[in-house]
């Protein structure tokens, strides 16, 4: 797993693993997943990560068949 913050662009990637991608889903303005030929989740990136997370004391998870992921405040 490869976690990344591009703190110009506000965005925070986390990448689960190196399997190409074959297909990327938009959640809303602001969540994109990124998915395998077999349909699996291989990346999730919040654009305005910034903006689009909660407040400092508070976390949230995304969970995948295969991963648990906690995500921290910017």
């Amino acid at each position: 797993m490869h976690i990344k913050y591009d703190k110009e662009a506000d965005a925070f990637y986390i990448k689960l693993n190196s399997v190409k991608t074959s297909k990327t889903i938009e959640l809303g303005k602001s969540f994109l997943i990124d998915l395998d030929k077999k349909k699996n989740i291989i990346g999730i990136e919040i654009l305005n990560y910034s903006k689009n997370t909660p407040k400092k004391q508070e976390r949230f998870s995304i969970v995948t068949k295969q991963n648990r992921i906690l995500i921290p405040t910017a």
